[in-house]
């Protein structure tokens, strides 16, 4: 019986919320980087005349758009367990909804 109780006392029910919270906030840098990223391909894109490096960065652009887009969707489903910090998902959520650029325009409506 002791021993039953020992494990129940050492599982670790406990530690998946700061487990999703580590997640949720690699998941933000990432976002962050993905944002730095797609601002400074708009300012190549804005001032290249390479035919092959134009493909090239437009191909990158549409790939991080498609992560952001595969990023909004695990915050999203993340937000739907009670269990875990509200607040950083909902900031990954905001981060996944925004447009880089000027003023950081959201890109959704209704959210």
């Amino acid at each position: 019986m002791m021993s039953d109780r020992r494990l129940i006392q050492t599982a670790t029910p406990l530690r998946l919320p700061d487990q999703f919270g580590s997640l949720v906030g690699d998941l933000c840098r990432e976002m962050g980087r993905i944002h730095g990223r797609k601002e400074r391909i708009a300012m190549d894109l804005g001032c290249c005349q390479a035919k092959g490096l134009l493909e090239r960065l437009r191909a990158e652009r549409q790939q991080l758009h498609q992560r952001q887009r595969e990023l909004q969707a695990i915050a999203r489903t993340l937000k739907q367990h009670p269990n875990l910090d509200p607040l950083g998902i909902e900031f990954l959520l905001e981060l996944t909804l925004r447009s880089p650029g000027p003023g950081g325009s959201a890109a959704h409506a209704g959210g």
